[in-house]
């Protein structure tokens, strides 16, 4: 057994606190687990040697003012949670009337039993690093929207990576009441050599939307996994992109589950990849009845010796008839030694439905890439100006305006440093 998860298994023993039910489950199946290698399908193209090294729990610390500076976070209007190496320490701005905000420690007896209720209800059971997350769980944030309440205002969360060789286990629990509208931003930064274990639990109610971003800027010594897990209530609706950078290791499981029907999830997922970067995504829908909806787009730009991972599984159950499904990955390669492993599955039980899916690699048009060198554009700014148009169709398509210039933004900033 690897040393992570003997210590996983330790750390579930040593606190004592209300949260232990959820410890003591993590700590069963960990105990009944093994370390993933090649062999292991799940991981066979991201091996794990990086996190083989001695991780220190990170410790609190204070954001002061000329830190969050240094964070130089863009302005989006947004109510702005910042945790600073797994901790969180501040909330910048006035709570909107219907949201609320409670740290799991600081939860009364009933509303503690209410977050029993919630948690795990959408994370599955078999991933390792959820259950490593489990046992080690001590804390974390619940973030409920009341039923009706509709909170325009974007709720950023930002997590910032400052202290090196540690090790962070984070929480999240999002609520959505029935009819319920909200937008939540994700901001991961840092350059640190830190290892982030992340669980993001979200639950929307019937009728309820969430229009969702998230950017995953760590740099190249930032070690992350992640588990991002929501369950769509009847009509529920589910808007998410996410633009991700590599690193040494960066791995997310995405799930989506439709447990009522006429739900829909438009999912867009771009990686940008440079250097010796490893990205892997895997994703996994499900549609347990009739009548959801999900549209799925990846978009990958791998280059140099970088390395990408992308398996998409949609789940069509028997009881999901005239579901409509679609998933579709493509990626450019801009180096002869960069790599993409794309596996796009689609498992139907139900007879009435309409899925496609499709998986394109390719490199960038060289009559395009001419074309633009005819007219005096240099090389490395033409491949530049083809790759950035490839991935701005996804950003483009955002309806709300901050959000979309600021990824608009980051997205050109990142394509002139991929060319330098």
């Amino acid at each position: 057994m690897s040393e992570l998860l003997t210590k996983a298994i330790a750390k579930s023993e040593q606190v004592n606190n209300y949260l232990h039910p959820v410890r003591d489950q993590a700590r069963s199946r960990l105990a009944a687990s093994s370390w993933p290698n090649r062999k292991t399908e799940a991981w066979r193209y991201t091996p794990l040697r990086a996190l083989e090294q001695s991780w220190q729990p990170s410790v609190p610390s204070t954001l002061s003012d000329e830190a969050l500076a240094r964070l130089d976070l863009p302005q989006l209007g947004s109510l702005d949670l910042i945790w600073l190496d797994g901790h969180l320490q501040a909330v910048e701005g006035q709570l909107p009337e219907g949201l609320s905000l409670s740290r799991f420690s600081d939860l009364s007896s009933d509303h503690r039993q209410s977050l029993m209720q919630q948690l795990g209800q959408t994370k599955p059971e078999h991933h390792l690093f959820g259950n490593i997350n489990d046992a080690m769980l001590e804390d974390g944030l619940w973030i409920d929207v009341a039923p009706n309440a509709q909170i325009t205002q974007p709720i950023r969360l930002v997590f910032a990576a400052t202290q090196a060789m540690t090790e962070v286990q984070s929480r999240v629990l999002v609520t959505l009441g029935d009819n319920a509208v909200a937008h939540i931003v994700e901001h991961h930064l840092g350059e640190v050599r830190q290892w982030q274990n992340q669980v993001f639990e979200l639950s929307l109610g019937n009728h309820a939307r969430l229009d969702h971003q998230a950017l995953y800027a760590q740099q190249q010594e930032c070690l992350f996994i992640g588990g991002w897990h929501c369950a769509l209530g009847q009509s529920a609706e589910l808007n998410s992109l996410v633009l991700a950078q590599g690193s040494q290791l960066k791995r997310i499981n995405f799930d989506v589950l439709h447990r009522h029907q006429h739900a829909s999830a438009n999912l867009d997922q771009m990686y940008l990849l440079a250097g010796k970067d490893l990205f892997d995504l895997h994703s996994c829908i499900e549609h347990e009845q009739a009548n959801g909806q999900t549209n799925q787009r990846v978009r990958g730009l791998v280059a140099d010796q970088a390395r990408a991972v992308f398996n998409g599984r949609i789940h069509i159950h028997q009881d999901a008839q005239k579901t409509a499904a679609a998933l579709n990955t493509r990626t450019l390669l801009l180096s002869s030694q960069a790599e993409v492993d794309a596996k796009p599955e689609l498992e139907i039980y139900a007879d009435d439905v309409r899925c496609a899916h499709g998986a394109t690699v390719s490199q960038l048009d060289d009559q395009s890439l001419n074309y633009l060198r005819s007219r005096g554009v240099a090389k490395h700014q033409a491949q530049a100006m083809l790759s950035l148009g490839f991935m701005q169709e996804l950003v483009a398509d955002l309806k709300h305006e901050s959000a979309r210039n600021w990824l608009q933004s980051y997205l050109k900033q990142a394509f002139w440093a991929l060319q330098e």
